[in-house]
C-alpha cells in the first residue's frame, strides 16, 4: 500500500494496488516522477469537519483514514473518514469528529485494522496527552511518571489495543515546566 498525502484540503492519492485504486493498468517500474499526468492514481478529497483544511496521517486496507480537520468554528479535531469503493472510486461514507480530551484540539495519528484510533489532544490545562479510542469520549492514556506537566502522544495502535507513542518524563528544555 502506497499513500501520498497532500496536506491541504485532505487529499489522498493511492497506487493502483491499494483499495482506493481504479482499474488502470499497472505502472511500469521505475516510475519517475512519482506523480505525473499519465500516472494511474485515484485522488479522493476527504473533505473537512466544516473548516478550511484537513490532513490525513494513516490509512488501513479497509479504507479508513485518520488525521485532523478544522471544524466550522476553527478548532482542529481528530477525524476518521470511512470510505467505500463505488464504481472503482473511493467515496467517503462517513466522517467522524473524535472530539478532544477537554482542550481545543486533537489529532489522530494511527488507526488499527479494527478501527481503533491513536492520537493526542491537549487537556483543559493545555498539556498534551495521548488517547486511544474509536469515538467520543476518547480513552485518556495519561503519561509516564515524571515532572509536573508532562506530555504524551500515541502514534499508532494495533488490533489488540496495544498503543505505541512517546511520553516526556522530565521538565527539561525544550519542554516547558
Amino acid at each position: 500500500l502506497f499513500v501520498i498525502v497532500l496536506g491541504i484540503m485532505g487529499v489522498v492519492a493511492t497506487m493502483p494496488t491499494a483499495i482506493h485504486a481504479s482499474k488502470a493498468a499497472p505502472l511500469p517500474a521505475p516510475v519517475t516522477p512519482l506523480l505525473s499526468v499519465s500516472s494511474a492514481y485515484t485522488i479522493t478529497d476527504l473533505g473537512t469537519l466544516g473548516g478550511t483544511q484537513s490532513e490525513a496521517y494513516d490509512i488501513i486496507l479497509a479504507g479508513t483514514v485518520v488525521g485532523w480537520s478544522y471544524t466550522s468554528a476553527g478548532a482542529g479535531h481528530a477525524v476518521v473518514w470511512h470510505t467505500a469503493i463505488i464504481s472503482g472510486n473511493a467515496v467517503i461514507t462517513s466522517t467522524v469528529d473524535l472530539g478532544t480530551l477537554g482542550g481545543a484540539s486533537s489529532t489522530a495519528y494511527g488507526v488499527s485494522g479494527n478501527g481503533h484510533v491513536a492520537g493526542a489532544s491537549p487537556l483543559g490545562s493545555g498539556v498534551v496527552h495521548a488517547f486511544e479510542g474509536s469515538a467520543d469520549p476518547l480513552t485518556h492514556l495519561g503519561t509516564l511518571p515524571g515532572g509536573t506537566s508532562m506530555s504524551s502522544t500515541a502514534s499508532d495502535v494495533n488490533s489488540d489495543g496495544i498503543v505505541v507513542g512517546s511520553s516526556v518524563t522530565t521538565n527539561t528544555a525544550p519542554f516547558p515546566a
